[in-house]
């Protein structure tokens, strides 16, 4: 009888700590950024640190980063790439050195040995930068280049109820416009 009052609270507590789990929020820092490229309409702008746009746009996607929980399944070659920046609206961040990036997945403590996490388990991967999709195909997604040459892009999004949650794009759109 006992057990029946306490199994609830502990389930309760179990489902809390596994939905919506995201790493701990660190402060966006800016000025790791170089550049931010933005291609639009088949057109490119260089968004640099003296552009009034900059700090808005590049903060809003750094702070979006850790949110992406999702590793899609799909990879891009440096040819798919060139053609999405053609035809598709993307904002490519480049990195003024190598940066440390925690993305929002949990990874099982068996996979950690293999796996790069930070102390919270959750995936770190090192960058030089990262291809925010805006809209196309992939609208939503975020790119990130390995390390070879000539690097494979990896995809990534960011899942809430299991559906690809864009609700990002609006706020990276405004920046760029305004």
């Amino acid at each position: 009888m006992r057990y029946r009052r306490i199994l609830p609270f502990w389930a309760l507590l179990l489902i809390s700590a596994c939905s919506g789990v995201a790493p701990t929020p660190k402060a966006v820092d800016v000025s790791k950024v170089e550049r931010a490229t933005v291609y639009w309409d088949g057109g490119e702008q260089v968004v640099g640190p003296e552009d009034r746009r900059f700090a808005g746009l590049a903060k809003h996607l750094l702070a979006t980063l850790p949110k992406f929980n999702l590793q899609a399944q799909c990879v891009f070659g440096e040819g798919q790439i060139s053609a999405m920046k053609e035809k598709d609206r993307l904002v490519e961040l480049v990195f003024k050195a190598p940066q440390r990036v925690v993305i929002g997945e949990l990874i099982p403590t068996r996979d950690r040995d293999w796996i790069g996490t930070d102390e919270q388990g959750f995936r770190v991967v090192e960058v030089r930068g990262a291809l925010f999709v805006i809209s196309g195909e992939y609208g939503g997604h975020l790119l990130l280049p390995s390390e070879g040459e000539p690097p494979v892009w990896g995809c990534w999004a960011i899942e809430r109820k299991r559906e690809i949650d864009r609700s990002w794009i609006k706020a990276a759109q405004e920046a760029i416009e305004h």
